[in-house]
């Protein structure tokens, strides 16, 4: 088995998130960095811009993603 130094996990959250980081521990090494990535799917970034467009002054946008960073950082926890 290769000694991995880096590991990039993407977290969806889904069920199968906590396995696919269980698999990932398990692979690595005691010296290798794990990195997890989540991101904002672009379509309810659109569709929340789409939204604010009809609110003007409101900033919707920046207030839903920065509620999803919130909530994104707690469930990594």
């Amino acid at each position: 088995m290769q000694n991995f130094k880096r590991i990039l996990i993407c977290i969806d959250f889904s069920d199968y998130s906590e396995q696919i980081l269980a698999n990932a521990l398990a692979i690595a090494p005691n010296a290798a960095q794990i990195y997890l990535i989540n991101v904002i799917n672009s379509r309810d970034i659109s569709a929340v811009r789409s939204a604010s467009n009809y609110f003007p002054g409101e900033n919707f946008l920046d207030k839903y993603i920065e509620r999803n960073k919130e909530t994104r950082q707690e469930q990594l926890k």
